[in-house]
């Protein structure tokens, strides 16, 4: 995914959101998305050059981004353990839901794993 645009990764985005629609919780940020014409089913046509720039932009950060928090979250090792808690059941923490989605998809539940 690292290889396309910021208009192709948000258009996919929207349609992966049709059939995987997000939680209640998670309406207040996509308020502020759907402003970008980020939402469900939504088609990307009637942005900017600096729209499409930020979006660019954004692509293109991600992945960066996410190193870095995973690089914060492993300094934070103790002994060489590192028990991250709260995995899976992220609530509208956004950074750490994309920090496993990428990284540590599979993450259990801190009653299971612990």
């Amino acid at each position: 995914m690292h290889a396309l645009s910021g208009r192709e990764y948000f258009t996919l985005l929207n349609r992966m959101m049709v059939d995987n629609p997000p939680a209640p919780a998670d309406a207040p940020y996509l308020g502020r998305l759907a402003k970008l014409g980020i939402a469900p089913g939504a088609v990307l046509d009637d942005l900017s050059s600096d729209e499409l720039a930020a979006l660019d932009e954004g692509a293109r950060q991600g992945p960066e981004t996410l190193r870095g928090l995973l690089a914060e979250a492993e300094s934070a090792k103790d002994g060489g353990w590192a028990v991250h808690r709260g995995l899976s059941d992220y609530g509208t923490d956004f950074a750490k839901r994309a920090v496993i989605t990428r990284f540590g998809y599979g993450a259990d539940l801190d009653a299971d794993a612990l």
